[in-house]
């Protein structure tokens, strides 16, 4: 398994890429900010994200939500 922490945003959010090493599928928990820093992340790390996951619904949990579940096509 790999876990990759990303801090994003004005307010320094914590998102997490996780992800199998050996089938490459993944998910991303609270795309807080920063689309395209946590798309290239993904790309970087070869994950084909099935799942996005928020913590909870305030803003700077999921300010890129949107672009990132386009890019996707995650649930």
């Amino acid at each position: 398994m790999i876990v990759k922490k990303l801090v994003v945003g004005p307010l320094s959010s914590n998102c997490y890429i996780v992800g199998s090493e050996s089938t490459h599928e993944g998910m991303i928990i609270d795309p807080a900010d920063e689309a395209e820093n946590i798309l290239k992340t993904v790309r970087d790390l070869g994950f084909k994200i099935k799942v996005i996951v928020l913590t909870h619904g305030h803003p700077d949990h999921l300010g890129a939500l949107k672009p990132v579940q386009e890019a996707t096509g995650a649930e």
